[in-house]
C-alpha cells in the first residue's frame, strides 16, 4: 500500500485537498480499490496526464466527399488551432477534393490518405480504421473526429492547451453549434448566425423544423487515444476504457452544414444516395425523407425555404434561437493576416 500512495501523491497537489482525499480512502476500501483502478489506468493507458500540453500529439480524422469547397479552410483552421496531423479518408470524391487532400499530404500535415471508392457509406468502420492507425502509428494522445464542415474552435486559439485543462477525463463532450447559412452564395466563412443552444421539441415545432434535425446535432466526443475502444453513433461518441466524461466548455464546434441553396441539393443527394445502399435502415432518417420527398421530386428549394428563409432567420434572432457569433470568421482573418503579412517580408 505504502507504494500505491506514494505512485498516488504524484497525481495530485499537495494540499489540504490531497491529504483529506488519502484520509477519506483509507477509510474506505470500495473508494480505495476504484481509485487503485483508475491509477492503474492512468499510469499505464493514458500516460499524457504527466505531459505538458505542448508535448501532446492531437490528430484529427476527417471522413469527406466532395467537399472542394470547404476542406482546405478546415485543414487551414484547425492546424492554425494546434492539431499536428491529419488522417483523411475520401469516400469516391468525384471533384477537387483529392487534389486539395494531395497538396497538404506533400506539405506534410496530412499522415495518410485512404480512398473508399464504394457507395456503401461505412462511417463508423472507417472511423474506427483511422482511429487505430492515429493511435498505433502516429502515437496520438487525443483523436478528434471530425466532418470537413465542422471546426473545433479553441478559446485559448491552442487546441493542445484546452485539452490539458480537461486532462483528467478521457471522453470530452462538445458542443456544435449550428449555423444558419447566408442568404447569397458568398463565403461560408463570413457567416455570423450560429443556434446560441439547444432546443427544446416545443421550440423545434416553433420553427416548423419537426422534418429534421437541422437545428440539432449531438455533442462530439474528443477522446483519450489509450483509452480508445470504438467509436459508436456514426463519430459522435466513443467507447473507451474507464470511461471519464467531462462536458467541456473551452472548445465549441462551429459548424457549417448547409452553406447555401447549391451545396444543400447535393448534400441531400450524396447522403440520400448513400443511405439508400446501407442495409441498416434505422439510420439517416431525416435524410432518407429529404431525400424521397424533396429530392426526387425536384423541391429541394421548397426544403430550403422552408428551413432557411429570412423570415425564418429574423424570428430565431428575436426568439433568442440564434446569436451572432464571429470567432471562426475572426480567427480565419487573422490567419490570413499572418500569410499576408510573412509574404510582404519576402
Amino acid at each position: 500500500m505504502n507504494s500505491f500512495f506514494a505512485k498516488l501523491c504524484t497525481h495530485f497537489i499537495k494540499s489540504k485537498e490531497k491529504r483529506t482525499f488519502i484520509e477519506e480512502l483509507l477509510s474506505d476500501k470500495k473508494k480505495y480499490n476504484e481509485t487503485r483502478a483508475m491509477l492503474s489506468m492512468v499510469e499505464k493507458d493514458i500516460p499524457f496526464y504527466n505531459k505538458k500540453p505542448e508535448d501532446y500529439k492531437v490528430i484529427m480524422l476527417l471522413l469527406v466527399k466532395d467537399e472542394e469547397d470547404i476542406i482546405e479552410n478546415n485543414l487551414i483552421f484547425h492546424k492554425n488551432m494546434g492539431v499536428d496531423g491529419f488522417i483523411v479518408t475520401d469516400n469516391n470524391s468525384t471533384d477537387g477534393t483529392l487534389d486539395i487532400l494531395q497538396k497538404y499530404k506533400d506539405k506534410g500535415w496530412i499522415l495518410e490518405i485512404i480512398r473508399e471508392p464504394g457507395k456503401l457509406f461505412l462511417q463508423a468502420e472507417w472511423v474506427n480504421q483511422m482511429a487505430v492507425l492515429a493511435r498505433d502509428n502516429y502515437g496520438a494522445d487525443w483523436i478528434i473526429s471530425a466532418d470537413a464542415d465542422e471546426f473545433f474552435y479553441a478559446n485559448s486559439h491552442n487546441i493542445k492547451q484546452d485539452l490539458y485543462e480537461n486532462r483528467f477525463a478521457n471522453a470530452l463532450k462538445v458542443n456544435i453549434k449550428n449555423s444558419f447559412p447566408l442568404e447569397t452564395d458568398a463565403d461560408y466563412i463570413e457567416g455570423k448566425y450560429f443556434m446560441s443552444r439547444r432546443l427544446t421539441s416545443t421550440e423545434l415545432d416553433k420553427i416548423s423544423a419537426s422534418v429534421g434535425g437541422i437545428y440539432q446535432t449531438n455533442p462530439k466526443t474528443i477522446v483519450a487515444a489509450q483509452a480508445f475502444w470504438s467509436y459508436r453513433y456514426g463519430n459522435h461518441d466513443a467507447t473507451v476504457y474507464n470511461r471519464k466524461t467531462a462536458n467541456i466548455s473551452n472548445i465549441e464546434i462551429f459548424h457549417y452544414a448547409v452553406r447555401n441553396l447549391k451545396h444543400f441539393e447535393k448534400k441531400i443527394k450524396n447522403g440520400g444516395e448513400a443511405l439508400l445502399e446501407h442495409p441498416d435502415k434505422q439510420i439517416g432518417t431525416h435524410w432518407r425523407i429529404w431525400y424521397e420527398k424533396y429530392y426526387l421530386t425536384g423541391k429541394i428549394a421548397d426544403l430550403y425555404n422552408l428551413l432557411y428563409s429570412p423570415n425564418k432567420l429574423q424570428f430565431m434572432l428575436d426568439s433568442g434561437y440564434i446569436s451572432v457569433d464571429t470567432r471562426v470568421r475572426d480567427f480565419m482573418q487573422e490567419i490570413k493576416a499572418a500569410e499576408n503579412d510573412k509574404t510582404c517580408d519576402l
